[in-house]
């Protein structure tokens, strides 16, 4: 189990809201050139807060629904540079064409779904104490936002993303949101970690309540609405500010 790591494709449910509806105008597709990424210059590439998100069909649509878009491995990204300013980079979704390729990306499928299908439902009954013996229920967490971060100690992305994870805690200080972190690891060896490496979420060792989630890459990240209602997953990115970002975009419409 500890040999599961980052999974690199980012796949979630769609959701149907406003903030995430596809942007009226289509973009010109004459005006865009491919970069080319046989160098896999793709994981050097710093995808910002200015990168424009491309669906199929060469509209522009924001990132929360490009991210929602790009699950179930049915999707691959491309990206593309603006011919008249090439300091914007587009992040296309396209369509996996190659049989080979979709063959591949398609052999885990059943087991990748059952994670993607807990979305818009109730969330798998909690009931958590943590390594410094707070208690947390599905009941208790009632009228509150919680988000859930599914990681271990040996998963490089995981501590990757920690920094950008402790920023979300301090900012909802005091507000209806709490952060919650499950760990592969027992508690001997979380306590020895956190001594050096601070994760400011309330931390839990590995318990029952953890396999109904079925997760299956690491580090995943869950929203859970006031009612208990699983509204979000994240998959961990390679790319900085980016966990943070959507994270943030989730809590506060959950907020309102």
């Amino acid at each position: 189990m500890l040999g599961i790591f980052f999974c690199t494709a980012l796949f979630l449910n769609a959701q149907k809201n406003e903030a995430n509806k596809i942007a009226a105008l289509s973009l010109d597709h004459t005006e865009w050139e491919k970069l080319d990424l046989s160098n896999g210059l793709i994981d050097s590439i710093h995808i910002t807060d200015s990168s424009i998100y491309i669906d199929e069909n060469w509209n522009e649509i924001s990132r929360i629904k490009y991210i929602e878009s790009y699950r179930y491995w049915i999707h691959e990204k491309t990206l593309y540079a603006h011919k008249k300013d090439p300091t914007k980079l587009g992040v296309k979704l396209e369509g996996i064409v190659d049989p080979d390729r979709r063959a591949k990306f398609n052999t885990n499928l059943e087991s990748k779904k059952k994670v993607y299908d807990i979305i818009g439902k109730k969330a798998p009954e909690l009931d958590l104490t943590s390594i410094e013996g707070e208690k947390y229920t599905t009941e208790s967490l009632k009228g509150k936002v919680v988000v859930l971060s599914f990681w271990f100690i040996q998963c490089p992305p995981c501590r990757r993303e920690m920094p950008e994870l402790n920023e979300l805690v301090h900012e909802y200080e005091g507000q209806d949101v709490v952060f919650l972190g499950l760990s592969l690891n027992a508690e001997a060896a979380l306590q020895a970690f956190l001594k050096k490496t601070p994760f400011d979420f309330e931390i839990f060792e590995e318990n029952e309540s953890m396999p109904a989630y079925g997760v299956n890459a690491y580090p995943t990240n869950f929203v859970l609405d006031k009612n208990g209602t699983v509204d979000f997953m994240f998959v961990g990115s390679q790319v900085k500010g980016v966990v943070k970002d959507v994270l943030k975009e989730k809590i506060d419409q959950l907020l309102k």
